[in-house]
């Protein structure tokens, strides 16, 4: 882990996971959710799939927009209470810039892109998180091209450096045992 230590001294979170593709994000989210017994809001995108609605590099400024729309439902819903979230607010405005910038973006959708930028900048303003989990290993094989993944990456870490909340970088496999020991370790003490 570098920058911030995990230590989340007994204290009840509202929890963001976030990442690229591939970095075990939902794994990542279930593993908290069990040890510090707290919802799971899902991820949006997820949640949408059923319905064809999918944010990748071919998504457009629609998708996001509707996908953006319903992350803030879920988080909504979870209350003022804690919880564990796989993608957010941070996601939001990552996959928004990027599609601002695809050349392939028609008008519309970088109108589209711009308009959600601007929505998730607010909620990002509510500080809707006390910690952000950033998982920057992959695990799994790329399912974006490599240019799409680098900007991706790039406007994840930019909107990082925006928020204000405490945040982990797990940059290594080695990274995710030492947190979630961290974790597993402040949730025995919060049960005795």
């Amino acid at each position: 882990m570098t920058e911030n230590d995990a230590d989340l001294d007994k204290q009840r979170y509202r929890i963001l996971v976030t990442g690229p593709p591939g970095t075990g994000k939902t794994t990542l989210v279930g593993a908290l959710a069990t040890m510090l017994q707290l919802p799971v809001v899902p991820e949006a995108a997820l949640e949408l799939g059923g319905l064809g609605l999918t944010i990748n590099e071919d998504g457009g400024g629609s998708e996001l927009a509707a996908i953006a729309i319903h992350q803030y439902h879920l988080e909504r819903a979870a209350g003022a209470g804690a919880f564990v979230a796989d993608r957010g607010a941070v996601d939001v405005l990552a996959y928004a810039r990027a599609l601002a910038q695809r050349r392939a973006a028609t008008a519309l959708d970088r109108r589209l892109a711009n308009s959600v930028c601007g929505f998730a900048e607010s909620w990002l303003a509510e500080r809707p998180y006390d910690l952000i989990v950033s998982c920057q290993h992959r695990f799994i094989s790329r399912r974006m091209s490599d240019a799409a993944l680098t900007c991706l990456e790039g406007e994840q870490r930019a909107v990082l450096a925006e928020v204000d909340a405490r945040i982990v970088r797990l940059t290594s496999a080695a990274d995710y045992g030492d947190f979630l020991d961290s974790v597993l370790t402040v949730a025995r003490s919060d049960r005795q």
